[in-house]
C-alpha cells in the first residue's frame, strides 16, 4: 500500500508511522504524537540530508531535501520487504549496496546487481545475526532499520 504524502501541520497514523521510522534509524524528534510538527520536520530533513545526493548514504535513492515525506521519502522510511528471489530489484540493490558498505566480508552480497539470490541471503542472514536477529533472511522493517535505510 501507498503511503500518502505527509508534511508540516499533518497528522494521524502514518505521522505516527514515518515518526516511528525516524526513530528507528536514530532521529531524535521528541514525543511519536502522530503530528507534524517543527522536530519531526527537524528529524524529516536530517535524515533526507544524509541520503541525499552526494552524500555517502545516498546509495541507488537519492532523497530531495524538502522536509516531505512523499513517495521517495517513504521508499527509504518504509521500503518493502525483500527475501530470496524478490523482484522489488531497487530495493534488493539498495540492501546490497548498504550492506557492502560495512566493509565486513560476511555482509558482502557480492555484486550490486538487484537480485535476491543465495550470496544476499547469506550477506542478509549475517547481518541479521550480528545487529537484527532472527537471522531469517527476510529484509523486513526490522532489518531495514537495523540497516539504517
Amino acid at each position: 500500500m501507498a503511503h500518502p504524502t505527509i508534511s508540516f501541520g499533518s497528522s494521524g497514523p502514518e505521522v505516527t508511522l514515518a515518526q516511528q521510522a525516524l526513530t528507528k534509524r536514530g532521529y531524535t524528534l521528541g514525543a511519536i504524537d502522530g503530528l507534524f510538527g517543527p522536530l519531526t520536520r527537524t528529524a524529516v530533513l536530517k535524515y533526507q540530508t544524509d541520503r541525499s545526493i552526494g552524500h555517502p548514504n545516498a546509495f541507488n535513492l537519492p532523497l530531495a531535501v524538502d522536509g516531505i515525506v512523499g513517495p521517495n521519502t517513504w521508499g527509504r522510511l518504509d521500503p518493502p520487504e525483500i527475501k530470496k528471489d524478490s523482484v522489488q530489484h531497487v530495493y534488493v540493490r539498495l540492501c546490497q549496496l548498504i550492506l557492502t558498505s560495512f566493509a565486513f566480508p560476511p555482509f558482502n552480497p557480492g555484486p550490486a546487481d538487484g537480485f535476491f539470490g543465495p550470496n544476499t541471503e547469506a550477506a542478509v542472514k549475517a547481518f541479521q545475526t550480528f545487529l537484527a536477529p532472527p537471522p531469517d533472511g527476510i529484509v523486513g522493517p526490522k532489518t531495514w532499520a537495523a540497516l539504517h535505510s
